[in-house]
């Protein structure tokens, strides 16, 4: 039902959006209202099918792992990748005047389903692998990061493009162009101030967190209490409990505490990088295409 609810959103506001790019754009007449119907329908039914892959992939990293590669949503990824670049490359070839819109269009859904396809190779790496990697939500984040900011630069540059051809006039589609750019200016701000907030977090707690040896980790002879996996390698608190290091800034976000004895860790231990990663982008819901659709209802 959650499924069934976002894809109404994201078709009411995919509608919406390119209602407000067609009509900034040219003084349509029937023939060519109807190739960006078709245009837009054949994009919107690849952000759609891409949205759906995203929430599928969600609930499957919530549920119990399941050992295997699915073989058959990989093969939908690359198929609407396939696609992007076939719709592209036909917008090229066919409607060069649209073709700097139409691109954009294209370059957003090879970004946002890339996202996808990346997190899912990342999930299935961890779920068949019988060692623990624990560099895989760094990696995940850091891909997050890179592919919103490139949809977010894309997207800006799109209404920009648009407000070029509309030109500024006091009418209500340049009002609905300008609150857009606003907006999707506005969510570029937060994603590159959680991106430095992260990178900042990370750093401050190499530093404030000491690796912890070998023998340290022999001495221990236990699993990371927070996630249960084995203890490859860790970070070694005050009290010399060990964790995985992104277990234990997971655990961190939320608690100032040792997840084993409790015992309240200091403002020197921890610091800058509690305040700067309880204002990153660690427990942000919105990702790829959402980023953009959602802009029409502000937060």
């Amino acid at each position: 039902m959650n499924e069934v609810h976002h894809s109404y959103d994201r078709i009411l506001n995919f509608v919406l959006f390119k209602v407000v790019s067609v009509r900034a754009t040219l003084d349509a007449d029937w023939e060519d209202l109807a190739i960006w119907t078709v245009a837009y329908c054949c994009f919107g039914a690849l952000y759609l099918i891409g949205g759906l892959a995203r929430d599928h992939l969600e609930s499957l990293r919530l549920s119990p792992a399941q050992s295997g590669v699915r073989w058959g949503f990989v093969g939908l990824m690359a198929s609407l990748i396939a696609l992007a670049l076939g719709l592209g490359a036909l917008s090229l070839v066919l409607l060069r005047p649209l073709f700097s819109i139409l691109c954009i269009e294209a370059l957003t859904i090879l970004f946002d389903v890339g996202q996808t396809l990346v997190k899912y190779a990342a999930y299935a790496w961890d779920s068949d692998s019988t060692e623990s990697w624990e560099a895989r939500s760094d990696a995940v984040l850091m891909c997050e990061f890179a592919t919103d900011i490139c949809i977010l630069v894309l997207t800006l540059l799109h209404y920009s493009h648009i407000l070029v051809i509309n030109g500024v006039t006091l009418n209500i589609v340049s009002a609905l162009v300008f609150f857009n750019i606003r907006s999707i200016a506005s969510k570029l701000y937060r994603k590159t101030r959680k991106l430095v907030a992260f990178r900042k977090a990370v750093e401050s707690m190499k530093c404030r967190f000491p690796d912890a040896s070998k023998e340290d980790i022999i001495r221990f002879n236990d699993r990371c209490s927070i996630c249960r996996e084995v203890l490859m390698t860790a970070k070694k608190l005050p009290c010399d409990h060990l964790f995985h290091r992104s277990c234990l800034r997971s655990w961190l976000v939320r608690h100032l505490s040792c997840p084993t004895c409790r015992i309240t860790l200091s403002g020197g231990d921890v610091g800058q990088w509690v305040s700067s990663s309880s204002n990153s982008a660690l427990e942000t819901s919105e990702h790829g295409s959402d980023l953009v659709f959602a802009a029409a209802n502000p937060r």
